[in-house]
């Protein structure tokens, strides 16, 4: 999906939308972003738009929408080892209950776990959520959950980045979670 974006990207720096548009441009020095973002490039940003929620994700990323009883599951992921996930749960009771049983889902997996409680804004709401390290295939691997109450039903968001790829995908990631937009309605 290719479309326009919607926001107004004039409060974004240009190492954001540069992060956005792919990982393919990360070692471009500011000279070449600021040329890259004057040209036709931001066409490599896609749009994800689905009840009254959306954001932004490099089109080079692979993007995998989930149905099932209870809403949708928005998966985009790297070449590498990031990813964001984007769900819809209109069932759940609460965005804390959401959170916290993506984290004990977490540390039934992962015995050796680290978890900070984190609240923040994300499209202009509050969200909840855990900032999360374990250890995997003896990687150290971080991992974001927030979720927030939308219209339609708690929303949850969640990224994880392995050591091996974050300096390089941590940026993209946080820039998709800051294209997230809800629509009142």
């Amino acid at each position: 999906m290719n479309i326009e974006p919607t926001y107004d990207d004039s409060e974004w720096t240009q190492g954001e939308m540069a992060a956005l548009a792919g990982i393919a441009f990360a070692d471009l020095d500011d000279d070449d972003y600021s040329e890259y973002l004057h040209t036709d490039n931001l066409s490599m940003i896609a749009t994800f738009d689905r009840s009254g929620i959306a954001f932004q994700y490099p089109s080079n990323w692979t993007l995998d929408v989930q149905e099932d009883d209870d809403g949708w599951t928005a998966t985009v992921e790297s070449a590498d080892t990031a990813f964001v996930i984007v769900g819809l749960r209109p069932g759940a009771e609460s965005p804390a209950a959401v959170v916290e049983e993506v984290l004990a889902a977490l540390r039934e997996e992962y015995k050796e776990i680290d978890v900070v409680d984190a609240i923040e804004s994300l499209a202009g709401e509050p969200a909840l959520g855990h900032d999360i390290d374990f250890l995997t295939l003896d990687t150290t691997v971080h991992c974001q959950t927030r979720c927030l109450q939308a219209p339609a039903g708690p929303v949850l968001v969640m990224y994880q980045v392995s050591e091996y790829d974050r300096e390089r995908n941590e940026d993209v990631l946080r820039a998709i979670l800051a294209s997230l937009a809800i629509d009142d309605e």
